[in-house]
């Protein structure tokens, strides 16, 4: 009975029209991972206890048949996105059209304390170039903070709340692969830069960057306590780093507060204490719980 639930679910997935066109990315992704990671699993599972296994090789090399021909799909439809995107002619509310779009989902409102990892961050990584993580060739410095991606959702939500002007020079603090500057940059169109202390994922970000003629997105591989940043307008902490590094990170940004009002986003645990810094005001921060987005502006 439980071959017959596969074969019915698998069934289903071929004979879904929608799933082959280019638009539904969203429930391509879902019927992927259900392939993946369910059906393909579960079929793996009882080829070492069934036999004769016939009917389980066909049913296994049926759904393999189905996850590549919807790989064809997406490999299709990021290759002519990826195209546009190194035209020049998509940035702005045209790229956030473009998410909305091929995400299928209402991206307006977001909140961060309820925001995760979902089919817009799978959608972004594609768009993006960014497909794996590199092997770290540093230890991480006592009080740095290992890498998490930002969720998509955060950023959009940062972006729309930053009403960026065409002056704006964006700085992430602890940037990983790249993704929120970039995002950053092809959101609004404003010159980002991404600090990283681990040179593996600089350069990545870099080669994902140059990929898509991102000319105004830059990394640079350094300590964040070791940058000036009197050139920036707009910062973002998503927790860094802790302790006395994060002392030393907030009194360079207050450095360049002295010669102009700046702006710093933050998120995560890292809020409370930067909302503590006197020179700093807060603009926005619901609920004042570490898992929202927050933005102080300095005086």
């Amino acid at each position: 009975m439980q071959i017959d639930e596969i074969q019915a679910a698998v069934a289903a997935i071929e004979q879904t029209a929608e799933l082959y066109e280019e638009l539904h990315f969203a429930a391509r992704a879902d019927a992927i991972d259900t392939l993946t990671f369910d059906l393909l699993d579960r079929i793996g599972e009882l080829l070492t206890t069934t036999r004769p296994a016939d009917r389980l090789i066909r049913l296994q090399q049926a759904a393999q048949r189905i996850q590549a021909r919807l790989e064809v799909v997406d490999d299709r439809l990021f290759q002519r996105l990826r195209g546009t995107i190194r035209t020049g002619s998509i940035r702005g509310a045209g790229f956030r059209k473009l998410l909305d779009t091929y995400t299928s989902m209402d991206l307006t409102g977001s909140r961060s304390h309820t925001a995760g990892y979902d089919a817009l961050d799978q959608f972004v990584n594609r768009l993006l170039g960014i497909t794996m993580l590199p092997v770290a060739t540093l230890d991480l410095v006592p009080e740095m903070v290992a890498y998490q991606p930002m969720p998509a959702r955060i950023i959009l939500e940062m972006v729309e709340l930053a009403q960026l002007s065409d002056s704006d020079v964006f700085y992430d603090l602890g940037s990983g692969l790249g993704r929120v500057p970039m995002l950053v940059h092809l959101l609004s169109g404003i010159s980002a830069y991404g600090i990283e202390y681990e040179p593996a994922y600089c350069a990545y970000a870099r080669q994902c960057a140059a990929d898509l003629h991102l000319a105004d997105v830059t990394f640079i591989t350094s300590d964040a306590r070791d940058v000036v940043y009197d050139a920036g307008t707009i910062f973002l902490l998503y927790t860094p780093c802790v302790g006395s590094m994060l002392d030393t990170v907030l009194h360079r940004l207050y450095q360049a507060a002295r010669h102009s009002c700046i702006r710093i986003f933050s998120y995560g645990p890292c809020t409370p204490i930067v909302a503590r810094q006197p020179w700093l005001e807060c603009v926005a921060w619901p609920a004042k719980h570490h898992d929202m987005l927050a933005l102080f502006r300095s005086f």
